[in-house]
C-alpha cells in the first residue's frame, strides 16, 4: 500500500503486487491466519493469483484463509484451491431468508445464494457462516435467518458496524414498529429453545458448537437496541432514507413496499 503511494488498488500495479507476494517469504512467513475482505472477494482474479502464490510456495499448508463473500459466485475449482490450505473460515453475507435480502443485496438471489451456501459446505475443510449486517429493513426478517440456520447447521457472526448510510441503521425503526420486529425475533429464540444460550464470555466463535450462543448473543443483543435505543428520526436522516430509496428503486425498478409491506404505512407517511 506504501510502495503504491497510497493507492487502495495497490494490486493493480505489478511492482508492488509482487512486492506483497513476496513479503510472505519473510515479513508474513509466520502468518497463519490470512483474512480477505472485498468488494466481491471471489470475483477477483488477483484472489486466485494469491492463492496460486501461497500454493506453490508451501505457504498455504499453515494458513488458514478468511473469505467474505455475497455467495453469488461459485466454482468447481474451489475444492481444490481450499483444500490446500490448513483450513477456510468462509464468511457470507445474507440478512435474512426473505425476498428483503434480494432488494437488500440486489442483483442476488436468496435462491441462488443458498445452493452456493450448499456448495461450499460439503467441501471438508471450509467452515462457513453467515455475515449478516442488520438494517432498517432487514431486522423485521432477522427470524428468517434464525430458521435458516437452524435447519441447516450454519451460524452467524454478525457485523454490527453500519454507521453509513446512517438512515439505513436498526435504529431508524420506528416505535409503531418495534413491537412488530421484537415479537418475531423473541418467537425465533423460543422455537429453538434458544433464550438461555446466550454466552458473554470471549470464546471462539468460529467452531459449530458455538451456534446455539452466537445465534442467542446476536438476536439478544438486536432485542436490546429495539427495546432500549432511542429512535433515529431527524429530518436529515428521513430525508437521507427517502433519496436513497427513490434512487435506488429508479434504477432498479423495485419497491421495498412490495417485499415488505408492513412498512408501508410508515414510508407512506414520511
Amino acid at each position: 500500500y506504501d510502495a503504491a503511494g497510497g493507492k487502495g488498488n495497490f494490486h493493480n500495479d505489478a511492482a508492488t503486487w509482487q512486492q506483497f507476494l513476496s513479503y510472505f517469504d519473510t515479513d508474513f512467513k509466520d502468518v497463519d491466519f490470512l483474512q480477505i475482505l472485498g468488494g466481491e472477494t471471489l470475483y477477483e482474479p488477483k484472489f486466485y493469483e494469491l492463492m496460486d502464490y501461497l500454493i506453490a510456495s508451501g505457504h498455504s499448508k499453515h494458513i488458514t484463509l478468511g473469505i467474505t463473500t455475497n455467495g453469488s459466485v461459485w466454482r468447481n475449482d474451489f475444492e481444490s484451491y481450499f483444500e490446500k490450505f490448513n483450513g477456510v473460515s468462509l464468511g457470507i453475507s445474507i440478512d435474512c431468508d426473505h425476498m428483503v435480502n434480494d432488494y437488500l443485496r440486489y442483483p442476488t438471489k436468496i435462491s441462488i445464494i443458498k445452493e452456493t451456501v450448499k456448495k461450499f459446505q460439503q467441501i471438508p475443510n471450509v467452515f462457513v457462516l453467515l455475515r449478516p449486517t442488520p438494517t432498517l429493513f432487514s431486522i423485521g426478517y432477522l427470524d428468517t435467518l434464525v430458521d435458516y440456520m437452524m435447519s441447516t447447521g450454519l451460524h452467524s457472526e454478525t457485523c454490527q458496524v453500519l454507521t453509513r448510510p446512517e438512515c439505513m441503521q436498526v435504529q431508524v425503526l420506528p416505535q409503531s414498529l418495534r413491537p412488530w420486529a421484537i415479537d418475531k425475533l423473541e418467537q425465533a429464540l423460543t422455537r429453538y429453545n434458544l433464550w438461555d444460550k446466550q454466552n458473554l464470555r470471549t470464546v471462539n466463535t468460529r467452531t459449530q458448537k458455538a451456534q446455539p450462543s452466537n445465534i442467542a448473543n446476536d438476536i439478544l443483543s438486536y432485542i436490546n437496541i429495539l427495546k432500549n435505543e432511542p429512535v433515529i428520526d431527524d429530518d436529515k436522516t428521513i430525508q437521507q432514507l427517502k433519496t436513497m430509496l427513490q434512487g435506488f428503486e429508479k434504477l432498479r425498478s423495485n419497491s421495498i413496499i412490495e417485499v415488505a409491506p408492513e412498512y408501508k404505512d410508515w414510508l407512506n407517511g414520511l
